[in-house]
C-alpha cells in the first residue's frame, strides 16, 4: 500500500530526507517507508505518460509494474532485515524528545557563534 501511494504522490529525491524524518517522527516501520520513499521517485506520473504516449501501453504497464515490484521487495527486505539500529540515535530521539534536540540544535549553533568570533 506504500508502495501504490508512492506512486500518486508529487515527492521527488529531493525530499526523501524530510519524508524520512516525518515517517520514523510518526512511528512507520522502516521497510514500509523505504518501500514508499523507493516508489516514489522511481514510479511517477510523468514518465508513465511519457512512456505510454511514446512506446505504448505495454512498456507503461512493465514500467510500472517493475518500479512497485522493487519498491514492495525492497522495502519487504528492510523490513525484515531488522535495520532500525542503523538509523542514527537523532532520528529517534526527535520522535521521542523533540524539546530536548532543539536545545541541543541551539546551543551547538550558540557554541559556533561562540567560537567563531574569537
Amino acid at each position: 500500500m506504500a508502495s501504490l501511494l508512492g506512486v500518486v504522490t508529487p515527492f521527488c529525491s529531493c525530499s526523501a530526507i524530510p519524508l524520512f524524518l516525518g515517517f520514523i517522527e510518526s512511528g512507520v516501520p522502516l521497510g514500509v517507508t523505504f518501500s514508499f520513499l523507493i516508489a516514489a521517485p522511481m514510479v511517477n506520473e510523468v514518465a508513465v505518460v511519457l512512456l505510454f504516449g511514446l512506446f505504448g501501453w505495454k512498456t507503461a504497464l512493465i514500467y510500472v509494474t517493475s518500479g512497485l515490484f522493487i519498491a514492495i521487495f525492497a522495502g519487504f527486505i528492510i523490513g525484515k532485515l531488522g535495520l532500525e539500529k542503523y538509523v542514527e540515535s537523532w532520528v529517534y530521539q526527535i520522535k521521542t524528545n523533540n524539546g530536548d534536540v532543539e536545545e541541543e540544535k541551539s546551543l551547538s549553533l550558540k557554541e559556533s557563534i561562540r567560537v567563531s568570533k574569537q
